[in-house]
């Protein structure tokens, strides 16, 4: 017996996480962390690794200042970036060069993404972006804030929802 291959549904969804971390959530505030004081340096790296390095998936810790990267030359693996490699342009040449744009996004869509990142990281002191994760083949971006929810969607439902969705 054999049956089709799960599908991940392409719509937003939102899933809660540990009711111990959302009860708390209001006790906390961000602390800006190396990624934050260094954002447009370490979101145009992670924009060229995407489009032009084989990267095919992202996530970003933005509290922790890393990234975790899949390449599609070695696709079961994934390396980790720190903070000071997230600062280093020349990061970039440690990769071959693979353009790939399977969500034929252009580049303003790039920026809109990173500016929207920043937005989502930066507009709240309690509430805040701790995690997103970017996937360019199925055109989905995940999201975990401070209060421990994930919400899961297609980067162009991402790009059409502003802050006020969120807070």
């Amino acid at each position: 017996m054999t049956s089709e291959l799960y599908e991940e549904p392409g719509y937003w969804r939102q899933i809660k996480g540990d009711p111990a971390i959302r009860g708390t959530v209001f006790q906390q505030c961000r602390v800006d962390s190396p990624m934050d004081l260094n954002m447009d340096q370490a979101m145009s790296i992670l924009k060229e690794l995407l489009t032009q390095s084989g990267v095919f998936q992202c996530q970003i810790h933005f509290s922790s200042s890393q990234a975790t990267i899949w390449t599609v030359d070695d696709p079961f693996r994934y390396r980790i970036l720190d903070h000071e490699a997230l600062s280093d342009p020349d990061i970039c040449l440690v990769f071959p060069s693979r353009p790939t744009r399977p969500m034929r996004q252009s580049p303003e869509r790039d920026r809109a993404d990173s500016e929207h990142l920043r937005s989502l990281r930066l507009a709240d002191p309690t509430i805040y972006l701790r995690t997103a994760s970017i996937n360019i083949f199925n055109g989905m971006i995940s999201l975990t804030f401070s209060c421990d929810g994930s919400h899961y969607m297609h980067y162009v439902e991402f790009l059409l929802k502003d802050t006020t969705f969120w807070f």
